[in-house]
Formats: structure tokens, C-alpha cells, sequence
């Protein structure tokens, strides 16, 4: 209230060393925001590469001498002669399926965790807090396995993509998440889940964001999506290069990001000793 800001109690030095403090504090606060805005330019540049490298990777291979041909799909041009363009419904073991709609409860260990569209974060892992389960006979007809894909079909998350792993332990997924499980004989779940991070798909969910009038992607438009196909050892190649370059980089980005926090916690201090007069300028 008015009467509570009105009466906070302030360290109020002499005006000159008001002023004194103000000036040192705009040079070493420029200084470090400085810095921090560069690490924050190092970790958009990164996320670029980062994006290119997979597209690269998903849409032209590894091999940069290989002989070419047209996709006939305007977002992603040309792809190795070997490879193939398939609809996402065409490497399927089974069609896509809508999540549970019940609603879960507190986690407790032992039952299988609820996944939700908001436990995917921004980037496309699984939140830690406010974990939810479901019982077994609710979530019996939507237990994930090893290799699926969840896609995110509606909300501020739309279009983003979760690959499930068995190590994440007994798991289901709720309504506003479509599941596609991979047919392993013609296809490998790294490779598609790496494409969902391509700016070839990217171009193809702005574009369907752009005949709707809200953003929303259901099952019948992901089934149809294009993705560009090599033989399956190639699948598995592309993955494990991406998995190490992608590792790296986000390696670099972390650290970028751990200064960035570390940067404006001494900021933060250097004020507060500034301001409450224990630092002598």
C-alpha cells in the first residue's frame, strides 16, 4: 500500500556521497550488463547454429558430396537421391493418439507420472515440479514406451516435441498431447524427434498456424507431415552426430548461462553494499 511504501525505512548518506555512489554504481552496472548482454547475443548465436546444424543434418545428410534431388516440398528442398519423403502416418507402428483427460493427482512414487502439456518446457524437456500421477487403470491405455514421441497439439507450447525414454520411468500423457510411436523397421525415433527441431519444420507449423485461427495442431495435420527419410543406419548416424554437436553446444550455452546468473547475482550484491554504505569509495 501507499502507507507501507511511504514508510520503508532508507540508509540515507550526505547528497554528495548519494551522488558519488550513483556514479560508481552506473559504471560497474553498465560493465556487467555489458557483459551479460553479450553472453545472451553468444547464446542466441549458438541457438541458431545449433537449429542450422540439425537442419543440415535432417534434410541433407552428412555427406555434403552426395548426388541430389528435389523434395517436391517447398520447406525442404533438395535431399539425397537415397532418401525418401514420407507423411509422419507412414512410419508409425500405430495412428496418433490423443492423451487421458482425467486429471492427476499429487505425485506419489511408485504410480506412473502424469505428463502434461505443461511439463514440457520451452526447452522441450520435462519440468521437475509439480509432478502429477494417474492411477494404473486410467493410465493402463496410455502408458508411453521407449521411443515415443509427444506432441504438443494446442496452448502456448504448441508444436513443441518430448521424446520419452524408458529411463524416465513408468510414465502416461494427458489430452492436450498426441502420441506417435515409431515403427523401428523403417524409422528411428532420435532422427524424427531431431527434425521436430529443424527450421524446415518450424516453416511447416508457422505455416499451418497460418490457415487457423487459433494455434492449434491436431492429429490429422501432424499425421500428414512430410518428413524427409534415409535408410535407417543413416537415421541412426545423423542422431548420434547430432547428439555429440548438440551436446557441445549446449555445453557452451549452459556455461554462457551460469555466468549470465552469476553476473547479476554480484550485481545485485554490489548495489546492496553500495547503498547500505559498506563498501568505501
Amino acid at each position: 500500500s501507499v502507507e507501507q511504501i511511504t514508510n520503508i525505512l532508507s540508509c540515507v548518506p550526505p547528497f554528495f556521497e548519494q551522488k558519488a555512489i550513483a556514479v560508481y554504481l552506473d559504471e560497474k552496472c553498465a560493465a556487467i550488463d555489458q557483459i551479460v548482454a553479450s553472453k545472451q547475443k553468444q547464446n542466441e548465436q549458438l541457438a541458431e547454429y545449433r537449429q542450422s546444424l540439425i537442419t543440415q543434418a535432417v534434410t541433407k545428410g552428412l555427406n555434403p558430396s552426395v548426388p541430389m534431388k528435389d523434395s517436391g516440398i517447398e520447406w525442404i528442398g533438395e535431399i539425397p537421391e537415397e532418401w525418401q519423403i514420407l507423411p509422419l502416418k507412414y512410419i508409425l507402428k500405430y495412428p496418433l493418439q490423443y492423451g487421458a483427460t482425467e486429471t492427476g493427482e499429487d505425485y506419489v512414487d511408485g504410480y506412473p507420472r502424469y505428463i502434461r502439456i505443461t511439463d514440457i518446457d520451452s526447452n522441450n524437456n520435462l519440468k521437475e515440479e509439480n509432478q502429477k500421477y494417474l492411477n494404473f487403470k486410467d493410465a493402463s491405455p496410455f502408458i508411453l514406451n521407449d521411443g515415443d514421441i509427444l506432441f504438443a497439439r494446442s496452448g502456448a507450447t504448441v508444436g513443441k516435441t518430448f521424446l520419452y525414454l524408458a529411463e524416465y520411468g513408468k510414465a502416461a500423457f494427458a489430452g492436450y498431447l498426441i502420441r506417435a510411436s515409431v515403427n523401428t523397421d523403417v524409422a528411428f525415433s532420435k532422427f524424427i524427434y531431431y527434425y521436430t527441431f529443424s527450421y524446415s519444420y518450424d516453416y511447416w507449423k508457422n505455416m499451418i498456424f497460418s490457415q487457423a485461427t487459433i494455434q492449434n495442431i491436431g492429429a490429422d495435420k501432424y499425421s500428414v507431415i512430410d518428413v524427409p527419410l534415409p535408410p535407417l543406419a543413416e537415421q541412426k548416424a545423423i542422431a548420434a552426430y547430432l547428439d555429440k554437436k548438440c551436446d557441445e553446444i549446449d555445453a557452451l550455452s549452459k556455461r554462457n548461462k551460469n555466468i549470465i546468473e552469476s553476473l547479476q547475482e554480484y550485481k545485485q550484491s554490489l548495489i546492496y553494499e553500495a547503498v547500505t554504505g559498506k563498501i568505501e569509495l
